[in-house]
């Protein structure tokens, strides 16, 4: 999964979800900064440890065809969440233990 800092949400293609992760129904349509168009399956929620602080993020679930060179995209969370430097992450979804 790629972190992009310029990305204003997150995305996930559905072959990378395990388990029985819950989708939600969220028929958005997103653009890309090339100006294609596709419509996200939905979104699931992600537990996001941030140097120790736990962060619940929003990712919008894609088709496993969507055109991104990566598995998925985990945009910025908030200014104020990613202020300090060399911020550590790692994602789990709820399913996980």
């Amino acid at each position: 999964m790629l972190y992009d800092s310029g990305a204003t949400i997150s995305l996930i293609k559905v072959n990378q979800l395990k388990g029985e992760t819950a989708i939600y129904k969220d028929k958005v349509t997103l653009v890309g900064i090339t100006g294609h168009k596709a419509r996200a399956i939905g979104k699931m929620y992600a537990t996001i440890d941030l140097d120790g602080r736990k962060i619940k993020h929003a990712i919008y679930v894609v088709k496993n065809d969507f055109p991104m060179e990566y598995e998925g995209i985990l945009g910025i969370f908030s200014q104020k969440e990613t202020s300090s430097e060399n911020n550590r992450f790692h994602v789990t979804t709820k399913n996980e233990n």
